[in-house]
């Protein structure tokens, strides 16, 4: 017990249940004067109605603590004690269900999400507040996996190359790769993965600008000055 102000001391009680009790009456079986569980049976000879008034007189002797239960004495508490506050009790009819998942993440190639719990009415199932159930019990919503397949291949089409000359008519080239998307990343995968798909042209013509160049469209003139 961790206290701060002066020890309140601690107090408490428990009854033990025995089978060798003393019984206050004698079994009919019994003949007086036999043994009883130890103890040497003696006649009361006193006046029963006598003792009963007398133990039921208002007029008690100091010290003495009257009690509901006969040989029973209640626990005194101190008056610098603080009771322990109880515990709300739980009900049990209540229990944590998993009800769903989150959306995955993603369509296809291995994406996640995360279960969902809901409080329930343990024979209705009937979803019901969250207070009805104790918060510490409920489980951790860990990651989990989904869609694990691969995504639909596709073509990855690469940048045209530089054009083959630098005026008139010329070739350009660019790479293609067959490709899917798993687990956030994308891989290269064998072409006959895209085999229903339209394949993109790999070579092109080019052409940057037109060629000029002087031409001789006639020959010399005749000598001037005869």
């Amino acid at each position: 017990m961790i206290h701060q102000q002066p020890n309140p001391g601690i107090h408490y009680e428990y009854v033990v249940p025995s089978t060798n009790t003393i019984s206050p009456h004698l079994p009919s079986q019994r003949r007086p004067g036999e043994h009883f569980n130890g103890q040497l049976d003696i006649p009361d000879t006193s006046d029963h109605t006598e003792n009963r008034d007398s133990f039921n007189s208002p007029d008690m002797s100091a010290g003495s603590i009257p009690s509901s239960q006969p040989g029973r004495i209640p626990p005194h508490v101190p008056d610098n004690q603080v009771l322990p506050l109880q515990p709300p009790r739980r009900n049990r009819d209540y229990n944590w269900k998993q009800v769903g998942s989150t959306e995955c993440s993603v369509s296809c190639g291995k994406g996640s999400h995360y279960p969902i719990f809901r409080c329930v009415n343990r024979n209705t199932h009937e979803e019901v507040s969250d207070a009805f159930c104790d918060s510490t019990t409920k489980p951790s919503s860990e990651e989990e996996p989904c869609n694990l397949f691969p995504c639909p291949a596709f073509w990855d089409i690469g940048e045209w190359s530089e054009c083959s000359k630098t005026c008139g008519l010329g070739m350009q080239h660019r790479q293609i790769l067959c490709r899917h998307i798993y687990a956030n990343r994308t891989h290269t995968v064998q072409p006959h993965r895209c085999q229903n798909l339209e394949k993109p042209e790999t070579t092109s013509t080019c052409q940057l600008k037109i060629c000029s160049e002087w031409q001789i469209r006639t020959d010399w003139t005749p000598v001037s000055g005869r």
